[in-house]
């Protein structure tokens, strides 16, 4: 993703610096105010608006997408469409229900180009744009990836759990119930982006 520098050049964490904010500031879209690196106060990322033009693309049919657009169709209290891109959707990284460091996990770290993001049913997700499956989502605090079996195995072992609590909520949030089998909760884990471009792969040969 192409980025911009902080314009408040005021980054005070260490080891950042205003050099660093290049890494953080998500593009400036034409005719918004520039955004601030997450290490500076009023913090705003910014999606891009250059795929506006395109039709986005999520194929219902897949069983892959069954469990996760059920979730999504019974919160979507807003009415979001069935899929969007997030610059067509008001400050996407902070109005649709999850931290703005989860959603830059899913958008900008699992995937490998802007095409993969989308707003699905009001969530933010990252999907296969051949397939038209989706690989990752934001919930909240916390997000989740859709792995093969083998990669399942392998994250299971190292210690990733397909189950979550969130907040108060006195039930656990059962990923492989309620999206599919092989649904785990990301653990921002290096391996991470490799494993979903193997679920791509895998969806695109199936």
């Amino acid at each position: 993703m192409r980025s911009i520098a902080c314009v408040a050049a005021k980054c005070v964490v260490p080891p950042f610096s205003y050099r660093d904010c290049v890494n953080f500031a998500p593009v400036l879209v034409k005719g918004q105010s520039p955004p601030l690196c997450r290490y500076c106060t009023d913090f705003v990322p910014i999606p891009d608006a250059g795929l506006s033009l395109i039709e986005p693309f999520l194929d219902e049919g897949r069983p892959e997408n069954a469990g996760v657009l059920a979730h999504f169709r019974r919160r979507n209290e807003r009415r979001h469409p069935l899929a969007a891109w997030p610059a067509d959707v008001p400050d996407a990284y902070l109005s649709l229900g999850s931290h703005p460091d989860i959603v830059e996990r899913v958008w900008n770290a699992l995937g490998p180009g802007a095409s993969w993001r989308l707003v699905v049913l009001g969530t933010p997700a990252l999907v296969d744009p051949e397939a038209g499956t989706v690989l990752a989502v934001a919930l909240g605090t916390s997000y989740w990836l859709r792995l093969t079996r083998d990669d399942l195995a392998v994250a299971l072992a190292a210690g990733a759990r397909q189950t979550h609590r969130y907040g108060l909520d006195p039930n656990d949030f059962d990923a492989s119930e309620t999206f599919g089998a092989t649904w785990v909760h990301g653990s921002w884990d290096e391996r991470e982006p490799g494993w979903v471009l193997a679920t791509s792969t895998a969806d695109r040969f199936s």
